[in-house]
């Protein structure tokens, strides 16, 4: 990916007559999409392999911003995520266990642009994300005639994200841009949620988890913007 984003970097820096700026009044329409999906296999003995955990995680980010000043914009972003982690056990691998996660989230933001030149920008971000969805246990085994039984349990969970982080964005044309970030320093908090059989009976659960972090490593991504006056 970093490999791409060089390239991006070389071509978008070569091209000429860019002469479009952020400036007040200026819309920015843009998002992002992160996809990744892997998987592996297991290999007891001389036995046929067993398929490993399967990941699949999908993130779809627009986002709408306004220029307040030449190099001040606030926004908002919609954002829809899932995730799964398919995993088989049982004595041939015959059971089979998918955890599946799915939440929307609001977030708003602003956006500061500590170089904004035309042709290439840098700014820091900063964004308050407030998500909910599902948290899904499904259990799926074959009864003696073969024939697949299914179980599953949700389970409601909510988060919270505040995050500060650099980021580019290079010209590709006068109206869009190829826009990075590059890590990000914040809070974020987790709570899943069961309200049993009736809400506040004995039955209800709840887990909660929360802290602040620091994420440059494992925190690159890169998306499109349509810049309108």
């Amino acid at each position: 990916m970093k490999k791409i984003a060089l390239i991006a970097l070389a071509g978008a820096m070569s091209l000429s007559q860019l002469n479009a700026q952020v400036e007040q009044g200026t819309l920015i329409i843009g998002g992002s999409i992160g996809i990744n999906n892997s998987s592996s296999t297991t290999t007891f003995g001389e036995e046929d392999p067993v398929d490993g955990p399967k990941y699949s995680d999908l993130s779809i980010m627009p986002h709408v911003m306004y220029c307040l000043s030449d190099n001040f914009a606030v926004g908002i972003g919609i954002g829809y995520g899932s995730y799964s982690v398919q995993t088989m056990g049982g004595f041939e691998g015959d059971v089979e266990l998918t955890d599946k996660e799915t939440s929307f989230s609001f977030t708003p933001m602003a956006r500061y642009y500590f170089v904004n030149d035309d042709r290439f920008m840098v700014w820091g971000a900063l964004g308050v994300g407030i998500g909910m969805g599902t948290y899904t246990d499904e259990f799926t085994e074959l009864d003696e005639d073969l024939n697949e039984i299914v179980s599953s349990e949700e389970t409601k969970i909510s988060t919270m994200n505040i995050a500060v982080g650099p980021g580019a964005s290079i010209m590709l044309g006068e109206k869009i841009t190829l826009d990075f970030s590059f890590g990000s320093l914040g809070y974020s908090s987790y709570k899943m949620f069961d309200d049993g059989t009736d809400a506040g009976s004995s039955d209800d659960t709840e887990y909660k988890s929360g802290g602040f972090g620091i994420n440059w490593a494992n925190s690159f991504g890169f998306g499109i913007s349509f810049l309108l006056d």
